[in-house]
């Protein structure tokens, strides 16, 4: 097992007098502090409508390559989570035909887990002639980034997650508002269940190299 680096958010203080040095020590500590939360660790309270759409203002203001936005949430209210099960059990039935009843009542909980969850949907831009469809996947990136640092930064946990089940046509017929757009993530948000976990981080020189050029 990989040893715990030093935190990197250790030495960093907030400035004394308020003003842009406090900011950009806040946006700092949110961004090395933040770690995701599982789904089945979220408990209430939950986020209010203002803080979801605090969330999904930070969201917008992440870059984005031509301001295209090919992306669109849909929060699931706790009164469609029994549908929503159904839909997960139909998604792990197209994964595995063979599934069991207990592998489809598994799957069905997922849909409980969280007091806020939002299915997040992307329709890609084909042909563009600037910004490539992996480019409008990076800026979705950026901006469910931006989403869960919001949601860091206003005391609650939170998760992106996918798999498999996302490409089912379970998900697809239910969420999707035309056949080119597809369900990309889920994002899971409540109160963390369990205390602050300690957190290891890699070493920075694994993820940086100079290039050498051509000899």
């Amino acid at each position: 097992m990989e040893e715990a680096r030093a935190d990197p958010i250790a030495g960093l203080e907030p400035c004394a007098d308020p003003g842009t040095s406090d900011v950009r020590a806040a946006i700092i500590r949110a961004i090395l502090s933040r770690k995701s939360v599982s789904p089945r660790h979220l408990k209430d309270p939950a986020p209010n409508e203002a803080e979801i759409h605090l969330m999904l203002h930070a969201a917008l203001a992440a870059p984005d390559h031509g301001s295209l936005r090919r992306w669109r949430t849909v929060l699931i209210p706790q009164s469609r989570r029994n549908q929503l099960a159904e839909i997960f059990k139909a998604a792990k039935l197209e994964e595995d035909p063979n599934a069991t009843q207990d592998d489809l009542d598994r799957a069905g909980a997922k849909a409980f887990n969280a007091p806020t969850l939002l299915v997040i949907l992307i329709d890609p831009v084909q042909g563009h002639t600037k910004v490539t469809v992996e480019e409008q996947f990076i800026a979705l990136g950026a901006a469910l980034q931006n989403f869960i640092l919001t949601a860091h930064s206003l005391g609650y946990g939170a998760m992106i997650t996918s798999g498999d089940k996302v490409r089912t046509h379970a998900f697809h017929s239910c969420f999707a508002r035309a056949a080119s757009e597809r369900v990309a993530a889920f994002i899971s948000i409540g109160t963390p269940a369990r205390g602050n976990l300690m957190r290891s981080f890699p070493q920075v020189s694994r993820s940086i190299s100079s290039w050498q050029g051509s000899e």
